[in-house]
């Protein structure tokens, strides 16, 4: 049964934009008049939350298969079904002992992906559905800016300038960028790692914890073409690249440039200072690309 009291209660929370909450609401009336639909949607969350191990992949082809047979959006049935499944993944987050505030903090990714289908598809929905298998079952969590993940180090071997040294294989602390508006200042940035930091420092015995991330906004590149002052550049710099390759295509240009990122470099939108700067930079031929980059904390500062 679907648990809209729960449902009602964290939408309040968030500021979600009208058209959403508009959609949201209205496939809950849906539910409650077309039952064959409710069973439908209902099958989908309990064959999911059954056995989580093979991820999302085949939830979203049956989402996909059902907005068909319904006429309803895919994106948009699919930030649906991330609604239906808050209350089953708050049990499996009170289970491991997260708590309320990194269960709500965590689920604030479903707004961030939604202004994002929302600025790419001009649907409100969420494109992206397969990445919140970790984020459903409490692997992938927020701890202030960032969100964060036990890992493995896939590089052979590093060593920090304090001598401690990783080998592959060795457990890391991945994060992830969500884009939820807040810029990553120095403060924002320390705030995060040292939330982290009290979150995962049982594992390591040294009481230095390694985070690592991979990302477009590591390529180190970017330090030819943004502005000086830019928190990406001081982002850069909290990480040894350990590993960065240039790309013919920027991959990762709607994050940059949203429903125009097809267009060519002469004709993105320049409306502030980071588009100016990649639209500027792509109009001369220039690449862009990813940045993979490592950096121990011991609770107060950055070791490289």
């Amino acid at each position: 049964m679907i648990k809209t009291e729960f449902i009602d209660d964290f939408i309040k929370r968030y500021d979600y934009p009208e058209s959403a909450v508009h959609e949201i609401d209205r496939l809950f009336e849906k539910s409650q008049t077309d039952k064959y639909f409710e069973a439908d949607m209902e099958s989908i969350i309990n064959n999911y939350f059954a056995d989580t191990s093979n991820g999302l992949g085949s939830t979203q082809d049956k989402i996909f298969e059902i907005s068909k047979k319904y006429n309803e959006d895919k994106y948009t049935l699919c930030l649906f079904f991330l609604i239906l499944a808050l209350p089953y993944s708050k049990e499996i987050y009170d289970k491991k002992g997260l708590g309320e505030n990194i269960f709500y903090d965590t689920m604030d990714d479903i707004r961030c992906k939604l202004n994002e289908c929302i600025e790419c598809k001009e649907v409100p929905g969420t494109f992206v559905l397969t990445w919140y298998n970790g984020i459903l079952n409490a692997e992938t969590i927020s701890l202030g800016r960032f969100e964060y993940e036990v890992s493995d180090f896939g590089f052979k071997e590093y060593t920090f300038s304090d001598g401690k040294t990783i080998k592959k294989g060795d457990i890391t602390i991945n994060f992830h960028i969500p884009s939820s508006g807040v810029p990553i200042s120095d403060e924002v940035r320390f705030d995060s790692y040292k939330k982290a930091y009290e979150h995962f420092k049982h594992l390591y015995p040294d009481g230095k914890v390694v985070f690592e991330c991979s990302s477009w906004l590591l390529y180190p590149e970017q330090k030819k073409f943004l502005p000086e002052k830019s928190n990406i550049l001081r982002f850069i710099d909290d990480f040894v690249i350990i590993e960065s390759e240039k790309r013919d295509k920027f991959y990762d240009a709607w994050r940059v440039f949203g429903k125009y990122a097809d267009l060519p470099p002469r004709k993105l939108p320049r409306d502030n200072s980071m588009r100016k700067a990649y639209a500027d930079w792509m109009s001369k031929g220039r690449q862009t690309g990813f940045g993979r980059g490592i950096f121990a904390f011991d609770g107060e500062k950055i070791i490289k």
